[in-house]
């Protein structure tokens, strides 16, 4: 029986390590899992998926605290809110940043 990626969720690793957190079409949440790019067969997901993923976050950290020096300032919590309302981040960004 042939899986068929519904959509990309998520990636982890670099280089030949690389995994996707792959939604299977026709299976719930609890079915999703972690995938080497081999098992994928779906180049243009991947492809989709890595155009939407956002720049590094020391980036995002600098461009978000030269916007808040000309409003509130820029504390941890102001420099969380920005990068979250301004950029595509997985959910787990609040344990990386926290």
């Amino acid at each position: 029986m042939a899986y068929t990626v519904e959509k990309i969720l998520d990636k982890k690793g670099k280089g030949k390590n690389v995994q996707y957190f792959i939604k299977w079409k026709g299976y719930d949440e609890t079915n999703n899992s972690w995938e080497p790019k081999s098992n994928c067969n779906c180049p243009e997901l991947i492809q989709q998926f890595e155009a939407s993923l956002h720049p590094p976050y020391a980036e995002m950290i600098k461009e978000a605290i030269t916007e808040l020096k000309n409003r509130k300032g820029s504390s941890r919590f102001a420099i969380l809110k920005y990068i979250k309302e301004h950029y595509n981040i997985p959910e787990r960004l609040d344990n990386q940043v926290s």
